[in-house]
């Protein structure tokens, strides 16, 4: 399957089956609320324009810049030249070093995140194509499956956005996904209704929240592919500052298996 349209095919996969239950991708949601109608169709419209926003025009223009040519002086360039390239290297390098109008940099619908917790993954796409593939760690729990409640010490699996972007002391940097959105209130309504959340002082545990992709302080555990956070998605620390650099607030985030 061509890369360019991945992004596309994940996202439909996710979308589709709870078209009528997405998150909202430009506000968090208040904990303990879902997310509105209106909130929930714009994370439908934001990944739908995601998977579209590779011009066809571009295809000739890629050629100016090819793998592992000397990054040129563009708005492109020099944010690439940032987070440390030299060279540019993969296909969404060699689209993002085109930009010439910052602007375009800071357009969440020119990013998307994919990960992958059976392959410990986390995939960067700029304008549909591949910028860089990260490794990462998930919660610790031994069983896959998605997050159902506070302390199940699962990493959710779902279509999310990050809505927030802070410095941590012990992880460098975090970057805040809106767990849980409206289909996790869906999913955890179902789970308390058919006993699957345990009782915690006598009523359900709640849902929980603070979920977000940040750096380590057990750089060993991420090397060795150990899953030890309580929910988050881990990289290393030279990724974090990474992302954060490249990822604008409201970038789409898909979690799978």
């Amino acid at each position: 399957m061509n890369r360019k349209f991945l992004p596309l095919c994940i996202a439909l996969q996710l979308l589709v089956p709870a078209v009528a239950l997405q998150a909202q991708t430009s506000i968090a949601p208040v904990p303990g609320q879902a997310a509105s109608p209106a909130a929930q169709s714009q994370v439908n419209s934001t990944a739908r324009s995601y998977a579209f926003t590779t011009p066809a025009s571009k295809t000739t223009a890629l050629a100016s810049a090819p793998a592992g040519e000397p990054i040129p002086d563009t708005a492109g360039g020099r944010l690439l030249a940032l987070v440390g390239r030299t060279r540019v290297s993969t296909p969404g390098e060699r689209e993002l070093v085109l930009a010439r109008d910052p602007a375009e940099l800071t357009d969440p619908l020119n990013w998307a995140v994919t990960i992958y917790k059976s392959r410990h993954q986390l995939i960067v796409y700029y304008k549909g194509r591949i910028f860089r593939t990260y490794h990462a760690v998930f919660g610790r729990y031994p069983d896959p499956g998605p997050k159902l409640y506070e302390g199940d010490l699962h990493t959710p699996e779902g279509v999310y956005a990050i809505v927030g972007k802070y410095y941590n002391h012990r992880w460098r940097r975090f970057l805040k996904i809106n767990y849980p959105n409206a289909v996790d209130h869906q999913h955890y309504i179902q789970a308390v209704d058919h006993g699957a959340v345990p009782d915690a002082h006598g009523r359900p545990a709640p849902l929980g929240g603070a979920i977000g992709i940040h750096g380590t302080d057990a750089p060993w555990l991420n090397r060795t592919d150990v899953n030890w956070t309580t929910g988050c998605i881990s990289v290393d620390n030279d990724a974090i500052l990474e992302l954060d650099t490249l990822l604008p607030r409201e970038t789409l985030v898909l979690i799978k298996p």
